[in-house]
């Protein structure tokens, strides 16, 4: 499985280059070779990915894959998603660009959600990676790791943080086109692991002699329900709203 995955992190973080360095040419696909088209990424990567990170979620085999040089290629997978989900179109002027980040931002939302339900390391909570068995010392495995390692902490915002972002924002009382990111890409993705972890935080697991791995508590979920029901009642009177039918999917 290492190839597949290093293969899928290369064309993400490729396409994330391509947007940053505005490669219209290869975003578009018109080059035939070296390049990374979003037509690919929307209906073919992500797909395959979501599938294959639902069916790692659903049989817990999540622990058993992402170790060492694949859990790297998670986490490139990780950065380079989140990029393109809530930053992607901030890098591009051209509007045939934005509509089809718009349209297919979801998909972005959708694979995150299906990562988070799998990868066996806490990454909103990163302080507690040196408790977790199963978090490999991936920044040590080589220069570019360290790299890597260097760019999740930059680009990952820390849960207490994420939560409260969100928070603010349904407060502020704006609608959903003014950040569509926040309901298709971070709250999946949230929800998600929010769901995940409670499992293996300490609320759940009373042994004291057992390291802390997570601080996912009951609570961080409650505030996340309740700043998903203030964004829809702050958009209550859209005419279409499909991004609410998915936020409760994911809470259900």
């Amino acid at each position: 499985l290492l190839p597949l995955f290093n293969n899928i992190a290369e064309d993400l973080n490729q396409t994330v280059q391509n947007l940053e360095q505005r490669r219209y040419s290869n975003i578009k696909g018109t080059l035939q070779r070296g390049t990374t088209s979003l037509a690919y990424i929307h209906m073919v990567l992500l797909p395959v990915l979501s599938s294959l990170l639902d069916h790692l979620g659903k049989n817990n085999y999540g622990v058993d894959v992402f170790e060492n040089e694949i859990q790297l290629a998670g986490y490139k997978i990780l950065n380079a998603l989140w990029i393109m989900g809530t930053k992607g179109r901030q890098f591009v002027d051209r509007e045939w660009i934005i509509d089809e980040l718009n349209r297919h931002r979801p998909l972005v939302g959708d694979c995150l959600s299906s990562f988070a339900s799998c990868f066996p390391v806490a990454f909103f909570e990163p302080e507690f990676n040196g408790n977790n068995k199963n978090a490999s010392n991936v920044s040590q495995l080589s220069p570019e790791a360290h790299d890597v390692m260097t760019n999740i902490s930059r680009t990952i915002p820390n849960l207490k943080k994420l939560i409260a972002d969100i928070e603010e924002h349904a407060d502020s009382q704006v609608k959903y086109e003014d950040a569509p990111y926040v309901v298709e890409v971070i709250l999946p993705c949230l929800c998600s692991y929010l769901s995940y972890w409670w499992s293996m935080g300490p609320e759940k697991v009373k042994q004291i002699t057992e390291p802390q791995i997570t601080n996912v508590t009951a609570n961080h979920m409650n505030s996340v329900l309740g700043s998903v029901l203030k964004l829809i009642n702050n958009n209550i009177d859209a005419i279409e709203a499909p991004w609410m039918k998915r936020i409760a999917g994911k809470l259900l």
